[in-house]
């Protein structure tokens, strides 16, 4: 499917204090680099690395259990500055309206004060262009109480009735389904998004919010070996088709759909035969490294829009709960591998890259292309064996400008008449220049030992 460039809308301060809208592309940014309750000194440690990586849009909640601990009594000094720093640094936020207070539950019984918050958060930060409409709303932790896809199909037409009266430029995304339990189904949730869009919500929307983790698959594997208690699972292609297949059917084909999270955690120790842990657990730093451009370079590839990376930074305190692995700098703030591969996809897929979606080829060869805003053509060459190397001879047409693995690290290509062997692995090969990139060959994979 053919990735469409989108566009958004950010706003600039004037002046005299006005809001005025500045057409701008983006396709992925990240979650948590800033928080309400964190201080602007530990904002300001955690953005340098992402903004130095050329990301500036950035995924953050406005709780409202946390606004309005008391019903009636709002306290947004946190999230004051938070906004505030943000706009100092350039850093574009989509705001998460979410967590239902327990006050509050069942949320369905509280819309009028729900409605009431939302108007307030909105109408309060002008600056904020995107705004989600709740979190994971399948799951009884954000949204308070038992899920209720035809509650919460009520909710978002209110809430994106309310934003759209506020300002009809705002961009509204439906929240973001979990990858939920089921392991077969790695990332896509029917049971809950068959009944929500079922119901109506059509015109309630700019797009669909999806959150399918997978761990410890691979973006393109069905099935990994080594996880022996792990089934068949959707690849990331697959799930991303359900859900197209499912807006389609239900009057939404005109809706694009954002990946609002998605990671892997790097857990210590899973290093993919997961003995004496959860076989769902993670994946090895290495393996998030290598993972992360992919996922995201695929899902473009495949249909979704937008794709935002959980998360920043990881906590590293309890090797039994993944939540603490995701991120993809240490607590000291250095950089994990993860991070050096963000990085480097930022540099070889800047905002305004166009993929070329007719270039796509996969098994056993995955291949990518894209144009720039410069006009040069990249190409990204990768295998899913996660040990080993493939060896193969390209065929080039066009000048090599430079070559890259997935670290930023140079390779280099020796192009005699237009062939070139080259040594493929899971680390994506960028190759920045030439017009066509094919596979010629590809022999059986080198032992990685």
């Amino acid at each position: 499917m053919a990735v469409w460039a989108f566009v958004l809308l950010l706003v600039s301060v004037c002046a005299t204090a006005t809001f005025a809208a500045t057409p701008r592309a983006t396709d992925f940014g990240i979650c948590s680099t800033v928080k309400w309750f964190l201080s602007p000194e530990a904002m300001d440690r955690l953005s340098k690395p992402i903004l130095a990586a050329n990301v500036d849009l950035v995924r953050t909640d406005f709780q409202w259990r946390a606004v309005e601990k008391t019903k009636g009594t709002y306290d947004f000094s946190g999230q004051d500055a938070m906004v505030a720093f943000t706009e100092r640094k350039g850093i574009a936020l989509l705001g998460l309206i979410s967590h239902t207070p327990d006050w509050a539950a069942p949320i369905t019984d509280h819309l009028d004060e729900w409605l009431a918050f939302v108007e307030t958060t909105v109408k309060r930060y002008p600056q904020v262009r995107y705004w989600e409409v709740f979190n994971e709303p399948d799951l009884r932790f954000f949204w308070g109480s038992k899920a209720d896809p035809a509650g919460f199909a009520r909710l978002l037409r209110l809430t994106y009735d309310k934003i759209k009266a506020i300002d009809p430029t705002l961009y509204v995304i439906s929240g973001g389904i979990s990858g939920g339990g089921n392991r077969f189904d790695a990332g896509f949730t029917p049971q809950f998004a068959e009944p929500l869009l079922a119901a109506g919500i059509a015109g309630a929307f700019d797009a669909f919010g999806i959150h399918p983790y997978r761990q410890p698959h691979a973006p393109e594997e069905s099935l990994y070996e080594p996880n022996t208690n792990n089934p068949r699972k959707r690849t990331l292609e697959e799930v991303i088709g359900a859900y197209r297949a499912l807006l389609d059917k239900h009057g939404c084909a005109d809706k694009p759909i954002w990946i609002t999270e998605c990671g892997y955690p790097a857990v210590p120790g899973s290093d993919g035969d997961h003995k004496g842990t959860d076989p769902n657990m993670g994946v090895g730093d290495e393996d998030q490294a290598r993972f992360l451009p992919r996922c995201i370079l695929l899902a473009f590839q495949y249909g979704a829009s937008n794709w935002m990376w959980f998360t920043t930074q990881t906590a590293e305190k309890d090797p039994m709960d993944r939540e603490h692995w995701f991120g993809i700098l240490h607590p000291d703030g250095s950089p994990r591998p993860a991070y050096h591969a963000l990085k480097t996809l930022r540099r070889a897929y800047p905002p305004g890259s166009s993929l070329l979606a007719d270039q796509h080829t996969k098994d056993p060869i995955y291949r990518l292309a894209w144009k720039r805003p410069d006009g040069r053509t990249v190409w990204a060459l990768w295998i899913t064996d996660r040990t080993g190397e493939k060896t193969t001879t390209l065929s080039i047409k066009g000048k090599v400008l430079e070559a890259f693995d997935a670290l930023g690290h140079p390779v280099r290509l020796r192009v005699n008449k237009g062939v070139v062997p080259a040594a493929l692995s899971g680390r994506i090969l960028y190759i920045v220049g030439p017009d066509a990139v094919e596979v010629r060959d590809a022999a059986v994979p080198k032992s990685s030992s």
